[in-house]
């Protein structure tokens, strides 16, 4: 990952390299967890990652020209003086942003929680009933209960992060994790572009492959809408958001722990989840 040079300026940030065929991310040495991501089409973006007790969590600091150099980097001073002080920054920003969106109700509690075992088996066992939704959505859910993958990560991971062989994901060039065998069952289902009615044109299928190889191609609000009050209403789930279900995963690996099984971790959590939907 290349450093940001020490004497950049919010004029020169469009000379900054970057590469046509992946985003690429450039770190700051004097300001921890500070990024500025350039996608391959030129889009700058500035970000703020950080860690609260075992999660990565990441935040956007906003897009350039709307948001300076300088005001990002203001931004995340505030921001890490907040997580310095304790407090989970990216949960206030995730529930803000929902509301503005109107994907969740405002006096609505407990919205960023992990799934009960009640709760995962009607998940599991209902989503794929649910005929307002896409067949890459359901798979995308699943993907994020499966592997604890946040949903902004999953959104951004291409083709190339992934080796099925070795049952691995690179995530963001920095984080590789272990795939378990459900997950490598959504993978390939994912990889059928035909189970999705917006990729049955072929000519539209070879443009999405030709443009970026992402693992899942869909835009950064589709996964909150499906799970909106009504969305969940036809889970019979009290409402909860994507990233509930990377928490999910963290809760399933926690309450393993003490657990002699012969399996590694993310495997412990197929193995869990076949158990309570069986």
């Amino acid at each position: 990952m290349p450093e940001i040079p020490k004497n950049i300026t919010n004029a020169k940030l469009q000379n900054l390299e970057s590469s046509k065929d992946q985003e690429t991310i450039y770190f700051d040495s004097l300001r921890k967890g500070f990024f500025i991501e350039i996608d391959p089409n030129g889009a700058i973006k500035f970000s703020y990652e950080y860690k609260f007790k075992k999660d990565i969590r990441k935040i956007s600091l906003g897009t350039h020209p709307a948001v300076s150099l300088i005001k990002a980097r203001d931004k995340w001073l505030e921001s890490s003086k907040k997580v310095l002080d304790g407090k989970d920054i990216w949960i206030y920003q995730n529930i803000e942003e929902a509301k503005e969106n109107n994907y969740i109700d405002e006096n609505e509690e407990n919205i960023f929680r992990p799934l009960s075992d009640k709760e995962i088996i009607l998940f599991w066992k209902r989503i794929d009933s649910i005929n307002q939704l896409s067949a890459i959505t359901k798979l995308a859910l699943k993907l994020i209960l499966l592997t604890g993958i946040k949903k902004d990560d999953l959104l951004l991971a291409t083709w190339e992060d992934i080796n099925i062989n070795d049952r691995t994901w690179m995530l963001n060039s920095r984080r590789e994790i272990r795939l378990n065998s459900l997950a490598i069952q959504m993978l390939l289902e994912i990889q059928d572009f035909e189970h999705h009615t917006a990729y049955s044109n072929s000519a539209l299928k070879q443009a999405i492959l030709d443009s970026n190889n992402k693992v899942i191609n869909l835009g950064p609000k589709t996964l909150d809408r499906a799970l909106n009050k009504k969305g969940c209403e036809r889970l019979g789930i009290n409402q909860f958001q994507p990233n509930s279900l990377a928490e999910t995963f963290e809760k399933i690996l926690d309450n393993n722990r003490n657990h002699s099984y012969s399996l590694d971790k993310s495997e412990s959590v197929a193995l869990y989840i076949r158990n309570l939907i069986r």
